[in-house]
């Protein structure tokens, strides 16, 4: 599904990236993982907005980090508002 969303938006021509974003892209990481590095084959630059859950420790966040570098992602941008955690003092983002 993913490879046809891409090709989808490589068939408009006028698309120059995708940012996978939405729900928590990251409880998909396999699947994400997959559409950065062929989004990447396709031409696009690539992003993702995540409110980091998964990244509880510091190592986790760099396993992260390491795992969507490698498969080729430009941006990253996290989300720690309101909205997410509520008026919580710590965040896994923070």
């Amino acid at each position: 599904m993913v490879r046809t969303l891409v090709d989808q938006a490589a068939d408009y021509g006028s698309v120059t990236s995708i940012c996978y974003e939405g729900g928590e892209p990251l409880l998909f990481l396999p699947i994400l993982l997959t559409g950065i590095r062929y989004a990447k084959e396709r031409g696009f630059s690539t992003g993702v907005v995540t409110n980091a859950y998964q990244a509880r420790s510091p190592e986790d966040a760099e396993l992260l980090v390491e795992l969507l570098e490698g498969a080729g992602l430009d941006s990253l941008t996290v989300s720690d508002d309101s909205l997410h955690f509520g008026v919580a003092e710590e965040t896994p983002a923070r």
